[in-house]
């Protein structure tokens, strides 16, 4: 990541402790990529303010944003195509050292806008940032009886083109703890059942336009299905 070059003042043998990158008006960079894709990158910082990052992806691509390996309280801000960081679409805030992410969500513009906030820090921390650029597959009739084969870690999201209808979505026989949602307009259904038991998101009601299906492999780790 590219530190922020504001002058420091350092005494001999003193650390120079830890720094916000970027800014409100210059984001980090973090770059731009493509489906299916996944990117990882370490030695991030941010001090008791904010660290600021975007990335770029095509426009109407599904992402996940993944802050972990931190080593004190940091939370994490999507804002989506926002570069005003003034909309919030997902926020991770959860307590201690745990992994902070915003899973499966849909770009409205070519570029992705998040921060992470050091506030509830010390003194800082450093962590990891991790971006998915989710592949979407195009599912033409139904029913649908596709495996779901994650052998390298990465989720996945089903675009079904169907006319008014009621569905059934359903994840079995599962070797590793998904996750599952369907979208149209906006989230209609999410199942997140610890472990693997099955995820089902019953009689959903298709209005003429085109559902997507999102399978989370984020807690499923690799090989499982």
């Amino acid at each position: 990541g590219t530190v922020s070059t504001a002058p420091v003042t350092v005494s001999e043998g003193t650390p120079q402790g830890l720094y916000p990158e970027g800014s409100f008006e210059t984001p980090v960079d973090l770059g731009t990529f493509t489906a299916p894709h996944t990117e990882v990158s370490n030695g991030h910082t941010v001090d008791t303010t904010q660290s600021f990052y975007s990335f770029g992806l095509p426009q109407g691509a599904f992402y996940s944003v993944i802050i972990g390996g931190a080593n004190d309280d940091v939370d994490l801000y999507v804002v989506g195509s926002d570069a005003g960081f003034t909309s919030l679409e997902c926020q991770g805030v959860r307590q201690g050292v745990e992994t902070e992410y915003c899973v499966l969500m849909q770009s409205t513009g070519d570029r992705v806008y998040f921060l992470v906030n050091g506030s509830h820090t010390s003194a800082g921390a450093s962590f990891t940032i991790a971006i998915e650029v989710i592949e979407t597959v195009a599912v033409n009739s139904l029913p649908y009886n596709g495996a779901i084969i994650d052998s390298n870690g990465s989720s996945r999201v089903y675009a079904i083109a169907t006319n008014d209808a009621v569905v059934d979505v359903s994840l079995t026989n599962l070797t590793g703890d998904f996750g599952l949602f369907v979208q149209q307009n906006t989230i209609d259904c999410i199942s997140s059942v610890t472990g693997v038991e099955p995820e089902s998101c019953p009689n959903m009601v298709v209005s003429g336009q085109t559902v997507y299906v999102g399978v989370d492999s984020y807690l499923a780790g690799e090989g499982a299905t």
